[in-house]
């Protein structure tokens, strides 16, 4: 269960395709990441973290950018894990949102890797029966010869421009993230029994830089 380390709030985030929990670099688990800048960040990282999902709230730190963070119990402890706005893994998250309830067991499995040429990257969620909570606003349908129609879904928007114009791409995953941002708000202040909080009180103040600048949008 969870990560299986003690302590009133372990803090978390997502980055370079994993778990990580920031530590120094003497730290016997240490394993080092280079950021974009070229300085180091350490951490102990882990494939996964599971548990209970207590919450999911927003935040706008004047410093540090937008955030999601889940907060998550397992047995005795309890875990917050920050998720960078911009990233593919907060663009994974928000799409699955509305599939989301509190007080259910969840696994979230963090990924970035290369198949076949091509970089893969995201967030997997996966229930207690080990089943994928799905994309609530596209639907990918196989078509003959392996490719993939998509169909965006409940307002989801559709790209209409140059796909190689890298301005109008820009333009367009804005507007998709501004939607994506505004739907989980909406639809987690809908929820009864899933409160949502745009400052949650912590335990101890710990603002989180971001860690994996590779990991922003476009994607």
């Amino acid at each position: 269960m969870g990560l299986n380390k003690s302590g009133q709030r372990t803090y978390v985030t997502i980055g370079f395709g994993k778990i990580r929990q920031k530590c120094k670099s003497d730290h016997p688990e240490s394993i080092e990441r280079k950021l974009q800048s070229g300085d180091p960040t350490y951490a102990v990282e882990y494939n996964s973290i599971d548990g209970i999902l207590d919450n999911i709230y927003f935040k706008d730190d004047p410093k540090y950018g937008r955030s999601w963070n889940l907060l998550i119990t397992s047995g005795n402890e309890n875990f917050s894990v920050q998720v960078k706005e911009q990233t593919r893994y907060a663009n994974d998250l928000l799409k699955c949102i509305p599939n989301l309830h509190k007080g259910k067991f969840y696994t979230f499995t963090p990924y970035d890797f290369e198949q076949n040429g091509k970089k893969k990257k995201g967030l997997s969620i996966k229930d207690e029966a080990d089943e994928r909570v799905e994309n609530y606003y596209q639907k990918f349908t196989q078509l003959e010869g392996g490719k993939w129609q998509i169909e965006n879904l409940h307002g989801y928007p559709s790209y209409e421009g140059d796909s190689k114009d890298k301005d109008e791409l820009q333009i367009y995953f804005t507007r998709v993230l501004k939607f994506l941002r505004n739907e989980a708000l909406q639809i987690l202040q809908q929820k009864e029994s899933e409160t949502i909080s745009e400052n949650e009180p912590t335990t101890e103040d710990i603002p989180l830089p971001n860690e994996d600048h590779q990991d922003d949008l476009p994607f």
